[in-house]
C-alpha cells in the first residue's frame, strides 16, 4: 500500500520511532490542498484515504541533526 498509512506502517517496521514527527501534504497548488502534521504511528493508524498527489516529509529529530 503505498498510501502515507501504508508507508508510516512501513518504517515503523524498519525500525523508525512511531513518535518520529512527520507532515504530510496533499495536492499542492490545488484549490484543495490540505497538510497533516503528526507522529509516524499516528499516520500508521490513519484509515481515510489521503490523495495521489501526496509529499510526506519525515522530520529528523535535533539528535540526528549534522553539526554545524
Amino acid at each position: 500500500d503505498l498510501m502515507p498509512a501504508g508507508i508510516a506502517a512501513g518504517v515503523i517496521e524498519e525500525g523508525v520511532p512511531g513518535d518520529r514527527q512527520m507532515t504530510v501534504l496533499q495536492r499542492l497548488t490545488h484549490d484543495d490542498e490540505q497538510s497533516w502534521s503528526g507522529s509516524v504511528g499516528e499516520c500508521a493508524a490513519i484509515t481515510t484515504d489521503f490523495s495521489d498527489l501526496t509529499i510526506m516529509i519525515f522530520h529528523r529529530p535535533i539528535s540526528e541533526q549534522p553539526s554545524g
